[in-house]
Order: structure tokens, then sequence, then C-alpha cells
């Protein structure tokens, strides 16, 4: 064999692969160009050309379709135990086949992928034979799982994954128009699923938007590692790069600099691939414009161009669609995917690269967009895109740690660690804190200036007027400091709102001994605090403390305002003869000077009614609400947060007593108020959700409750961390789900619930109480029967011990009981819990309806018996 023949061999293929990547008439030309006037090498081309497009195709007659019309071979035909059912896609060297199980009694639908034949060279072969071992090796649930593989007739390998039909990640983040913090939320995934292959010592090399499908569920899969290779150990990694002639395999839209040349591909190429494609999610458009000017030129933009700020980025005309074949590209063999993507509607084309299009598909306006890209999320993706792969994010790890903390509003890694910049991004992510903190010190400043002028004005002592200044300079004084040394210190990249709290409340008893009207002042705002931020357990300790103060009582006013928010906590652990107990001594106090406490004494009514609905006084507490509302708005208006509170516990009796509509409407009506004052995601707006959404579900509207559950869940959980109300508010979404029969969403939901609700209040508080109840019952649902019968015995003696055996919760306990000993066979026990939860229900009167309805499927089963 001469050299030229031998040349002619080795290039040819090469050559080959990148020309099928072209459009069908541009294949000539480009052809022309790569052979470079070797007329031996064109027509060697040409001739593999001429078999590639039929080579698995024969001439024939559909059954519905006319003459002479191509039929793949392939169809109808098994492999292995799979039976081939149509063609969904052919690559530069591949064929992707949709086809189903045989011979088994259930049904699977599997994507296979083969090389085309003719085709079957020695290197397409051993990059066919290394993605069947690398996808073999991989499991996670953003990749498409390996199902099997083998060997066809005619000698060609194939392997089988599961069929993902979807779209690509751009496309479906657009058609679903989701904001900028939901396309780095949906990215987090992706990058979840590199890890995985990272940590398999495994780098995809092709990272891609085409690579990258979002399935009807929103799930991410990742797929095609074609070109991948291993991190070590793998021989074929350098031949596939640097063979002479052929140019490395890549798409050089997304491709890092370092594959231009064919140097070896480690993680930060991944890391830079991954850059690329959030740019694009962000912004809509590439970091550069490759264009189809060539491989040259391309490698030239990538490594010389600085991508265009993505607050600019915007505005600029679109790049091309990901999936159109560039004429440079020298691609993976087939993705393995169905792509059912609605087509282009080519009269739009102008339309769809104006700024307009793409900021309605991120759901945000010019202004909102470039404040949310500044900053921390541009020199994020920056890093991600150095040129140098030193400089990038070290591994898929950090690149994505750095985004979770943005999405957090926590101080990214890349940006430092000055204090100016984390004291900032301390209060932006712990917004609701920072502002109750803030607040509490204006009204500190402005109570300490009012308090000296009054005292001069009154004649009262100087050193009197001059002590009260000092206590309200010694609370904002104290708390600046906190919030101050917790940006300041050494770990402060991770610390909360409540670390500072926790940190700043156990220094308080010693640190102001010898000034204790100054020390009482500061633990009863941070009380506040903790209550602003849901975190009621985390109150407790300053409360108690502030009750056994020595000399407490002469300062009468905090003792009274200490018992109120102590009568809260009390409640919330479902102990209501200690909270009626503070309130009313709180209230006692107050009455003495009713003009002086006139707005504290309305706001209690909220909680007087709370505790009127626990004793089974359901029609006094709307009463008392209703009146507390009217008074308060006459003399505060209607922008007042506590009508707001008002409003939200009014929504709860008016539920109570199956009054749904009119609990919807209260609800939102309560949710006007919190938004008009910026509280909307406050813990007691998101709890005006939460009650709207229970209606909801109570009057069959289960897809709008569960959207208002799922909403409320993912607030609390980005604002406030484990708290009892993510707790509940888990135990509500899980609940909605129950009534779809969605029991694998569900189910984790309620034990991580019940394990939530154990860690912040304890085994027998309301939020655990109620998850176990609830799972008991899903656990039956779902013939988990030895589980579920251990949390229902668990349940009603708990619920009757810490509750009362007359109480809702011992009620529903019995009814979770009734209904695994209706699974378990126990008719006649089953029976006598279903007696005892409707004479606790029948004793609530009105409030105790739609608890009784709930009974209504269990006493038709036990009919049946």
């Amino acid at each position: 064999m001469t050299d030229g023949t031998h040349s002619r061999q080795y290039l040819a293929p090469g050559i080959l692969r990148d020309a099928l990547d072209c459009p069908a008439d541009e294949r000539g030309a480009f052809i022309d160009a790569r052979c470079e006037g070797d007329a031996a090498l064109r027509e060697h081309v040409h001739r593999l050309l001429a078999g590639a497009d039929d080579s698995d195709l024969a001439t024939g007659v559909a059954d519905d379709g006319p003459p002479d019309e191509p039929l793949d071979r392939f169809i109808g035909s098994t492999l292995g135990p799979f039976r081939v059912v149509e063609c969904v896609g052919r690559g530069g060297m591949g064929v992707v086949y949709r086809a189903h199980r045989e011979g088994a009694d259930f049904d699977q639908e599997v994507a296979i992928k083969l090389i085309r034949r003719g085709f079957d060279f020695d290197d397409v072969q051993a990059r066919f034979l290394r993605e069947r071992r690398i996808l073999a090796r991989l499991s996670h649930p953003n990749l498409a799982h390996f199902i099997d593989g083998g060997v066809s007739s005619d000698g060609r390998p194939w392997f089988a994954l599961e069929f993902v039909r979807g779209t690509t990640i751009t496309q479906w983040c657009d058609g679903q128009r989701l904001d900028v913090r939901a396309r780095v939320r949906l990215f987090l995934d992706i990058c979840a699923a590199v890890r995985h292959a990272h940590a398999q010592l495994v780098v995809h090399r092709d990272l891609k938007p085409g690579n990258i499908m979002v399935d009807a569920s929103g799930v991410v899969r990742l797929l095609d590692f074609g070109i991948a290779g291993l991190l070590e150990g793998d021989a074929g990694n350098a031949s596939m790069s640097t063979a002479p002639g052929h140019r490395p395999a890549m798409t050089p839209e997304y491709a890092a600099p370092e594959q231009f040349s064919g140097e070896p591909a480690g993680v930060a190429t991944d890391v830079y691939s991954l850059g690329v494609i959030l740019y694009e999610l962000v912004s809509g458009v590439r970091p550069y414009d490759v264009g189809r000017a060539g491989f040259a030129a391309a490698e030239r933009v990538v490594r010389e161009t600085l991508p265009q700020p993505l607050s600019q980025a915007i505005s600029r005309a679109s790049s091309p669609p990901d999936e159109a074949p560039e004429a440079h590209q020298a691609r993976s063999p087939l993705r393995m995917s169905e792509v059912a993507s609605p087509p282009r509607n080519p009269d739009s084309a102008a339309v769809d690269d104006g700024i307009e299009v793409r900021l309605v598909a991120r759901a945000t306006h010019v202004r909102a967009y470039r404040k949310q890209v500044r900053g921390d999320l541009s020199r994020i993706i920056e890093k991600a895109l150095a040129k140098d792969p030193s400089c990038r994010y070290p591994t898929v790890e950090t690149f994505s740690e750095d985004l979770s903390r943005w999405l957090a509003g926590a101080p990214v890694r890349v940006t430092g660690n000055r204090f100016g910049y984390r004291l900032a991004k301390f209060v932006g992510r712990n917004r609701v804190a920072a502002a109750s903190a803030a607040l509490t010190l204006i009204a500190l400043v402005a109570a300490g200036s009012f308090a000296f002028y009054s005292a001069w004005r009154e004649g009262i002592q100087r050193d009197v007027a001059v002590a009260e200044a000092a206590r309200a300079n010694a609370v904002r004084e104290y708390v600046m400091l906190m919030f101050g040394d917790a940006a300041d210190r050494s770990g402060a990249t991770t610390v909360t709102a409540r670390d500072v709290l926790k940190q700043g409340a156990g220094e308080i008893f010693t640190r102001f001994a010898d000034r204790p009207e100054a020390g009482q002042d500061i633990a009863l705002n941070l009380s506040d605090l903790f209550l602003a931020l849901g975190d009621s357990e985390g109150a407790v300790p300053l409360l108690e403390g502030l009750l056994a103060w020595p000399g407490i009582d002469r300062n009468p006013s905090v003792l009274a305002s200490a018992r109120y928010n102590l009568a809260q906590v009390e409640y919330s652990r479902g102990k209501t003869p200690r909270a009626q107990e503070l309130l009313d001594q709180s209230q006692a106090f107050w009455a003495t000077q009713p003009e002086r406490f006139r707005s504290i004494l309305s706001e209690s009514r909220s909680v007087q009614a709370q505790l009127q609905r626990a004793e089974g006084h359901t029609d006094l507490a709307v009463a008392t609400l209703e009146s507390a509302i009217a008074e308060r708005r006459a003399f505060l208006g209607t922008s007042d947060r506590e009508v707001g509170s008002a409003l939200n516990a009014l929504s709860l009796a008016l539920m109570q007593l199956g009054r749904y509509e009119e609990t919807i409407d209260r609800a939102n009506e309560a949710y006007k108020v919190f938004e008009s004052i910026g509280q909307a995601r406050s813990a007691t707006g998101l709890a005006t959700i939460n009650n709207r959404a229970l209606a909801e579900g109570y009057l069959g509207r289960h897809a709008e409750a569960e959207a208002d559950n799922r909403l409320v869940v993912a607030a609390r959980r980005e604002l406030y961390g484990e708290s009892p109300e993510l707790a509940a508010a888990q135990n509500n979404l899980a609940l909605s789900l129950t009534r779809r029969k969605n029991y694998a969403e569900a189910i984790p939901l309620f034990e991580d619930a019940l394990r939530m609700g154990i860690a912040q209040r304890g085994d027998s508080g309301r939020e655990a109480t109620m998850a176990r109840i609830n799972l008991a019952e899903a656990y039956a649902a779902t013939d988990r029967v030895t589980e579920a019968a251990a949390l229902a015995e668990e349940a009603v003696a708990s619920a009757e011990t810490h509750y009362g055996a007359h109480s809702v919760y011992a009620g529903v306990a019995h009814r979770a009981r009734a209904n695994v000993r209706l699974v378990q066979g126990r008719i006649v026990e089953a029976r006598e819990d279903l007696a005892t939860a409707t004479t606790v229900f029948d004793a609530m009167g009105k409030g105790g309806a739609i608890y009784l309805k709930s009974l209504a499927d269990i006493r038709e089963k036990l009919g049946a018996h």
C-alpha cells in the first residue's frame, strides 16, 4: 500500500463525518475545501458519501406510502430482546431507533444506538465501544439509564438506553417562561449529573444544550457521551484528538479553548462548557458569535474574545439554534433522544432576535434583568469561562456551590471576603430578619429621642431622662454589634440570621447583669426577631430568662410583652392552658392603661382567638377577630401588619367552620396587606398562602392547592431553612399530593416533616404530631402496613397524652388508626376507632364538620364488612 493510499484511507472517514454534518447542498464545497486539491482523496470521500445515507435502507413500498420509498431494513427486526419500531435519527456515524422489549411481562420502551453500516472504521468502533462502557458505569437521576447492549447480526455493536422524550433545556426554559433564578436552579441538576460522571472518572467533553433534555415532568437528562473520555487510564482519549489530519471531536460553540489544539480534556473543560450553557440560559445568546466562518476562525474567537457582559448580552441578536449543524463541527455519533419541539416559524426570526421576546421568556423586564445578573452571577459565569483552565472553578462542585450561594443570597467565593461585601450579602439573604432589625432600631432611636424629650418637657429629673435614652441606645448598639460581628466572623460565609440571634441571645444575661433594664429590653426585642423569623423555639430561652430575671417586676411592660410572646410559643407547642394563663396576665396589665397599650391589646386578640378555637369556641373566635380588625382599622388604617395577621387568623377560623370560599377571600385580603407593606414573603405572609391552599384542598381544587403549597415550601426553605413552619408546609404539600394519589412524592415529604418537626419542637409538637398521623395513613394506602401500624399507635398515644382525649389531634389520630386497622383486616377495632373519632368531631360542632366528612370513606368501607 502506497503512502498516498494509506493517507486517503486515514483521512477520508474524518472528512466524511464532518461533511455529513453539513447541509446536503453544501457538502460538495466542504469536501473540495477539506481535500485541498487532492483529487484521489476527494473521489474516495465522495464514494463513501454516496453509500452513507442509504447503507441501511432498501427501496420498497410502504403499507401506506408511495412506491419506491426508502425503507429501513431494521424496522420490524430485533436487536437482542428488543423489536425495532422506528428510526428516530441519523448522525454522522450512528443511527438511533425506538424499540420495545419483547417476550416479557412488562412493557419497556428503549432507544437503541448502533454504528451505521459502512462506518465501522476502527476509530469509530473504538469510540462507540468506549461510549457503551462509560454509560454502563454511570447511574444518576439526571442521566439516561443504560439498559442493555450487544452485537447485531451483521457484527455491529449496539446499546440500549431508556427512551427520553423531551425538548432541549433552552427550548424548555423559554417555553415555560422560567425566570433567571429558576433557570439557575434547573442548571444545578445538570451540574449534579456532570459531578456524578466526574466522580466515576468520566469527562463528557461535548456538553451543550442539544445534549440536555427536559422531559414532560420537568426532569433534566444529560445525554450523548459519544466523545467522552476517562480522566485516567483511557488511551483512546489522545488518539481521538490528535490523529494527524483529523480535527478534534467537539462542538466549537461550546468547546473550551484548549480543545481546539487537541490538548487533553479534563474537568476544567466540562466546567467551561457548563459556563457557556449557563450564559446562554441566562441571556438567550452564547458568549461568542462563532458563526460559520470555519474551524480556525472559531478557534481564534474563542481563544481571543472576551464574553460580552450578561447585562448587555440580552440585547444582542440571537445565537443560531444549537440543533443546527455547523459545517466545521465534528459531531458525536447521535443524541439518544426524541426532541418533540414545536417547529420554528420562519416569519418570526426577526422577532425572536429581539430583546422583548427574550425578556418575556424570562418573565422579567430589562431593568430587573440587568439588576439581577450584575455582580455575583456575572462573576461566577466569568470565572467558569476563564481562558486559562487553571483560572476556572477547579471542580463542578465548587461552581455549583457558588451558584447555590447566589440563589440563597449568601457571599460567593469568587467575589472575595471583604467586610462590606459580606455584611451586604448577610442583610440581603436575611431580608426579613434584617428588615425587622432595622425597624427595631428605628423604633428604638425614635423611642429614645421621644423619651428624652418628654422627660425634659414634663420636668422629670435629668438623670431619669438620660437613663431612658441610654437604655434605647444600648438596645440599638447591641443589635448593630451582633449583625456587624456576624459579617466579620471567619465563618460568615455560612452564618444565618438565626445563628446571629442565638449567638447574641446567649450573651445578654451576663453582659447586661449590671444594666438589667437595658438587657431586658434587648432580650424582648430579640425574641420579637426570633418570632419574625418563624423560629419560636429560638425565642424560648430569652423569654424564660426574662420571666426569671431578678427584679423583672420593676419593668412591668417588658414582663407583659414577654408573657405575650411566650403565650404564642406555648400555643404552637400545643400547651393551651399555659398559653391562656400567660395571655390573661398580659391582657390584665395592658387593660390598666388601655389608651397607652391600645395597639398591643388589639394585636393580642389574634392569639386570643386562636386559643378560643383550640377550646372549640370557633364562632366566638370569629367574633373576636372581626371586632379586632374593625377596631384596628379604625385607628391605624388598612395597611397594618396586625390587620394582616388578624385577617389570616380569621381565615383559619372560617376554615374550621367549613366556610371555605370566605376563607380564601380573607386569606387573599391578608396577603394584599402584607404585600402592600413589603412583607409578602414574611412568615405570616406565607401563612396566608398556606391557609388558602388548605381551603382549596377542601373545595377539591387540588391542582391550585398543590401549586400554592409548593410556593410556600420553596419560600420557607429558601428564606428560613429548617423550621417548624417548613415542617408544617411540607406536611401540607404532601397532603395535597395524597389527594391526587401521588404517594411516591408525598411519603418522603411526610417523613422529612416528621424528622424536622421532632428536631424543631420535640416529639409531641403539633408539626410532628400531624406528620406522624398523615404518614401512617399514607403508609396504609401503599401497603406498608407494619410501619403504618406502629406510627398510628404512637400517634394515638401522643395525641391523647399531650392534647387530651377529646382534642382534634386525638380525633384525627383515631381516624388514622382506623384506616390502618381496616387495611389489616381488624374490623372490630377499626369500628371502635371510627366511633371515637366521630365522638370527638361531633363535640366540635361546626368546626368538626370537615373532619366528620373525612370519615365517610372509612365508614363506607367498614359497611361492606
